[in-house]
């Protein structure tokens, strides 16, 4: 096994364990750990591109290689037998370890923007139970003030009733002293007809 092939695998179970961390039932370790490659530093990230560019060329040049050795008289020696094996591999393997990058990149994408999400729903619960007490508050006090709107608008019917039966006695009296000023008047009439008649 050559060097390249060696990375290959050294990056093929590197992927493959850290997608078994990343199906684990652990939330709290998904989380950081896919925080933890989202923020990757800017010179690791050039280095996982170095590799997985090598990875690329050597996927291309081990399918280049398959085709010429196709193209050679089937298996003349053993030697090109050996070598479209050994091509042969190394295509399946940086093909799988380059798809496994995808995938995985996307994977741990789709993970960031879920835990994202999740969060917002905390946030949105949190708000909802604070915006549901508020509202509780709110309609205990209209309620409270509702009660005492009731009881103003009694209170005022009761002072209506009142002004109305102030209003009515108001009335009499004034008849009544209507009616005693008319009495008064004819009663002054008699005074001074009798009075006039024993003068007279």
């Amino acid at each position: 096994m050559g060097i390249t092939t060696n990375i290959v695998l050294v990056v093929l179970f590197t992927e493959i364990s850290l997608f078994t961390i990343l199906l684990s039932p652990f939330t709290s370790l998904k989380k950081s750990f896919v925080k933890l490659t989202n923020s990757l530093t800017f010179a690791i990230r050039h280095i996982l591109m170095a590799i997985y560019s090598m990875i690329f060329l050597l996927f291309i040049d081990s399918l280049i290689k398959i085709l010429k050795t196709k193209n050679e008289m089937p298996y003349t020696n053993y030697n090109s037998e050996i070598s479209h094996t050994y091509y042969s591999k190394n295509v399946y393997l940086s093909s799988f370890t380059l798809f496994l990058a995808i995938v995985y990149k996307r994977f741990t994408i789709l993970l960031l923007n879920l835990y994202k999400e999740e969060e917002k729903a905390e946030v949105l619960k949190k708000q909802a139970i604070n915006q549901s007490t508020y509202v509780s508050e709110l309609v205990s006090k209209n309620e409270e003030k509702e009660e005492i709107i009731k009881k103003l608008y009694n209170e005022i019917e009761s002072k209506s009733k009142e002004v109305k039966c102030s209003e009515v006695l108001v009335k009499q009296a004034k008849n009544n002293q209507d009616e005693y000023l008319k009495l008064l008047e004819k009663y002054n009439k008699l005074v001074d007809l009798v009075d006039n008649k024993k003068n007279r």
